[in-house]
């Protein structure tokens, strides 16, 4: 494929945030104390769903553009509804699934059945030594019961880390006691990436590299551009080895 533009983009432009920070960091203010304010997220659909699942489930969340205030969290409020559209995101519905599984209940769940496509059997194992049943038929995923919370957790990271990071955020708020990640090799980074996230009364969702890498490439060959939210250089993400 070729593709020819002769239109420069303005000289200041502002990169998309990264979706993998947005949902932890998404996930961790749920649980947190009210007034948590997360700036700087990404016009993503996962995101999006992230957030249309918390107020779903009874949160009251403020969105104004690319910005989010949790007015209440699961600290003070319990689950109001049991039944969500996750679309197809697997960091979203993983996420969300074990998030459910800590605050125990009936679910159901209803994604995009390619998401079914890819390994969830893991996941089912795991919560069910944890006491939560999860159930799949056509494109809903059923969950039924509460996550034991004094229960020590392996999670097998070989063909994802998504379950890892989310039963990890579990053990940061203090909803599991222990987590042992397994066979983590080349998505190390993204169990950092998870540690990384912490914040008081705000957050601000870094830069996403990927797409940042093209906003570079194409400065380097068509004009001097300024990218005015980038605020440092994150060795987590992978494609910060543009700048090396």
């Amino acid at each position: 494929m070729e593709i020819y533009s002769n239109k420069l983009l303005k000289t200041s432009q502002k990169c998309p945030s990264s979706k993998s920070y947005a949902n932890r960091a998404l996930f961790l203010a749920s649980f947190k104390e009210p007034g948590i304010t997360i700036k700087n997220l990404p016009n993503s659909e996962d995101v999006t769903y992230f957030i249309n699942a918390l107020k779903s489930l009874g949160l009251d969340i403020e969105h104004n553009k690319d910005s989010v205030i949790f007015n209440n969290t699961f600290l003070n409020t319990k689950p109001s509804n049991n039944k969500i559209f996750l679309g197809e995101g697997g960091t979203t519905i993983r996420f969300i699934t074990v998030l459910l599984a800590s605050l125990g209940g009936e679910y159901e769940l209803e994604v995009e059945a390619r998401f079914l496509k890819r390994p969830i059997d893991d996941l089912k194992e795991i919560l069910l030594k944890g006491g939560v049943k999860l159930g799949i038929k056509n494109n809903i995923i059923n969950i039924s019961g509460k996550l034991n919370p004094s229960l020590e957790y392996e999670v097998d990271c070989s063909k994802t880390t998504q379950v890892g990071s989310a039963f990890l955020m579990l053990e940061k708020i203090g909803r599991v006691s222990k987590v042992n990640l397994l066979n983590l090799s080349s998505s190390q980074k993204y169990v950092e990436m998870t540690n990384a996230i912490n914040f008081e009364n705000n957050y601000t969702v870094p830069v996403d590299f990927s797409s940042l890498s093209y906003f570079v490439v194409w400065a380097l060959h068509k004009q001097n551009l300024q990218i005015i939210n980038v605020e440092d250089i994150d060795n987590l993400q992978a494609d910060s080895k543009l700048f090396k």
